[in-house]
């Protein structure tokens, strides 16, 4: 399964002790992203924003760099230090004055935010249990699991993040 496929599904796990052992040996097409580890969760979640910001558009050279450029053993600092360089409520008005790499941090070597604007379609989708549930896993308490270890961003800020992500990616009929 890929990234798209995982994220488009909740998942689900057998209640029955011999068939959930089983289930554990591999991930089958009816398992989604709750049956992973809150690490993995927050990861396939870090991973699905670093696709949507590298991979869009229609120049196909473009993408191409793009991809180029987020093909690195590490994260870029909008997603370990400031998320608000992807300017998640980004409207398409707001757009046209906004290419890929404007809203970087300044020393950023990807260059890839913001995330296309607001009602442009994600090219990798990720529905709006799925970005809540990211708010789930940041948590309120100080023993809670809070952010994963790759991410230098203030735990209340990645929480909000997460909430603006909830709602840009509610279905249009719950706006």
């Amino acid at each position: 399964m890929d990234e798209r496929e995982i994220v488009g599904r909740v998942g689900a796990v057998s209640p029955q002790p011999g068939v959930r052992r089983l289930q554990d040996s591999w991930l089958s097409p009816s398992h989604g992203w709750a049956v992973l580890a809150p690490r993995a969760q927050r990861l396939l979640a870090d991973v699905m924003l670093l696709l949507n910001l590298a991979d869009r558009g229609r120049n196909n050279s473009e993408r191409a760099r793009r991809l180029s450029r987020a093909s690195r053993a590490e994260l870029p600092p909008c997603l370990t230090i400031d998320r608000s360089a992807m300017r998640v409520n980004l409207s398409r008005r707001q757009a046209n004055d906004v290419q890929p790499g404007s809203t970087c941090i300044d020393d950023c070597p990807f260059r890839l935010c913001p995330l296309p604007p607001k009602g442009d379609e994600l090219p990798y989708q990720m529905d709006e249990a799925f970005c809540a549930h990211q708010v789930d896993l940041v948590g309120r308490w100080f023993r809670s699991p809070g952010r994963a270890d790759w991410q230098a961003v203030n735990r209340e800020d990645l929480r909000r993040f997460w909430r603006e992500m909830s709602e840009r990616m509610a279905p249009a009929w719950r706006k």
